[in-house]
């Protein structure tokens, strides 16, 4: 299954930074859930960060991506 993930970061950590307008569309919503469901089946971990979240708080972004990623290669 393609997820388009815009990082896949060791070790198997998925991050989408999910554009706002796009990603609140209905049929995109039902997309996003299909796809961390099937990740998340797979042993993956999926961050998904809004556009609009990256811009007024990346340092919260960066912490959770750090944060996420210790606790994974542990």
């Amino acid at each position: 299954m393609a997820t388009n993930a815009d990082f896949l970061v060791y070790p198997n950590i998925v991050i989408f930074a999910d554009g706002d307008y796009w990603h609140s569309l209905p049929s995109a919503v039902s997309r996003d859930k299909i796809v961390n469901e099937q990740l998340n089946k797979n042993q993956y971990k999926v961050l998904r960060f809004s556009g609009s979240q990256i811009k007024k708080n990346f340092n919260f972004v960066k912490t959770t991506i750090m944060e996420t990623y210790n606790a994974r290669k542990k």
